[in-house]
């Protein structure tokens, strides 16, 4: 597109490609699957998975009574019905994989040295590591789900918002390009990505004012007594210093923009505060930087290193 301009400016759809681009990359990490989404739009599991998406991502009225009344689901609506289809099509490529990776686990187990085993992706490790059957092939081929879903649009999303940030504060982007074009070559390690300070700093920062999930909930499955650093009031007028036997919703974007925690230019993309981090913030429970985007504890993204590499 771009050389198709001769050097007019042009318009390109980074989310669309950078979207194609995650999903080839959990499919190769995830579970040895080719994609090729950036050269084929025709993959039927790319395809499968984006009609998924398109059917969750658009709103309307029938479908989200579905949440009360499950029945509607089997209604033969042109959302359910591609759905349905785009599900048969996951079920019948998971479950190949499944098949595969367990020939493949199976064959190699007796000779291969786990440092030289070439199998590193994540379907592969499930695998071996379920030797016990203590997951079902059901609950198997639900990760392979969960590694798309979690692992594509997210990712894909937070690149996009960076490039917009980087867009919209040219000077930002000057240094950082500085920084990376003074790095010796073009395949770094992790370690390497590790000490180029002003790339982590605009990583934190992108992902600090552009999370790509603003809200999430919790329900306990006991009762729980939850304190609250500040008291709230309710509907009723009462004032309450602790919640008890609720569902809590936690509003990731504002955590991660309040000017109680990064100051008042909380909501100002600036790398540079990444320097000397406001010392509030230590008190932010998190995986990462201090900010509440992958969340924390047990229920915590346990993809947010891959994220943070890509």
């Amino acid at each position: 597109q771009v050389a198709d301009g001769n050097g007019a400016p042009v318009t390109i759809d980074v989310l669309g490609w950078l979207s194609r681009a995650t999903l080839d990359i959990i499919g190769d990490a995830g579970f040895g699957y080719q994609f090729n989404a950036l050269v084929d739009e025709t993959n039927e599991l790319s395809v499968a998975f984006n009609k998924i998406f398109d059917v969750v991502s658009s709103f309307n009225p029938i479908e989200f009574l579905q949440i009360w009344a499950p029945a509607i689901g089997k209604l033969p609506t042109k959302h359910n019905i591609e759905f349905q289809e785009s599900t048969g099509v996951l079920r019948r490529v998971g479950m190949g994989l499944i098949e595969e990776k367990t020939r493949e686990v199976a064959k190699d187990a007796p000779e291969t040295d786990e440092q030289d085993d070439p199998a590193k992706d994540l379907l592969s490790v499930l695998i071996k590591s379920n030797a016990d059957n203590s997951l079902s092939e059901e609950e198997v081929l639900a990760q392979i789900a969960t590694f798309i879903a979690a692992g594509h649009e997210t990712t894909s999303t937070a690149i996009t918002w960076a490039l917009y940030a980087l867009a919209s504060n040219p000077k930002v982007q000057e240094r950082l390009r500085a920084e990376l074009l003074a790095f010796p070559h073009d395949n770094p390690s992790m370690e390497e990505l590790n000490g180029l300070q002003y790339l982590d700093w605009v990583v934190r920062e992108a992902l600090r004012v552009y999370s790509p999930v603003e809200i999430t909930s919790r329900q306990p499955l006991k009762d729980e007594v939850v304190p609250l650093s500040e008291p709230i009031t309710d509907l009723n007028g009462r004032v309450l210093h602790e919640l008890q036997g609720d569902v809590v919703f936690i509003h990731i974007r504002e955590i991660n923009m309040s000017p109680e925690i990064w100051g008042e230019d909380a909501r100002v993309f600036k790398p540079e505060r990444w320097e000397s981090p406001p010392a509030a913030a230590n008190a932010v429970p998190s995986v990462y930087a201090n900010i509440m985007t992958f969340l924390s504890g047990p229920r915590a993204c346990i993809g947010w290193r891959m994220a943070v590499a890509e």
